[in-house]
């Protein structure tokens, strides 16, 4: 699923949830619903450079863009953010990160195709 398709998701929800006469949801509930569908969706989405800034000595999934089966879980030392350089503790520079490299939370669940 591509961030596009998560957002519209997101939207399609959002738009039924508060918007419909015919569901009898609460608001509170309807809230927590969409908070939750938000935060699994930021768990399939690749991470920002800032996001990364804040994990250095965490975990993270980093595979080449498009070359999946070359994946792997390093830990994250430091981040360049101006010159897009991911370092990674006992591991090669991500340079180009976000077009060349991309990392996650966790491993992406395989699409089937």
């Amino acid at each position: 699923m591509t961030r596009e398709e998560l957002q519209s998701a997101i939207q399609d929800f959002w738009d039924e949830a508060f918007h419909c006469s015919k569901h009898e949801i609460s608001d509170t509930s309807k809230a927590i619903a969409l908070e939750c569908m938000m935060d699994a969706a930021k768990q399939e989405l690749p991470l920002t450079l800032e996001d990364l800034k804040q994990m250095e000595g965490e975990p993270v999934w980093v595979e080449a863009s498009g070359i999946t089966k070359y994946g792997r879980y390093a830990i994250v030392d430091s981040v360049y953010v101006e010159d897009k350089i991911l370092y990674l503790r006992r591991d090669y520079p991500c340079i180009g990160y976000g077009e060349l490299w991309l990392a996650y939370r966790s491993k992406p669940k395989e699409e089937n195709t």
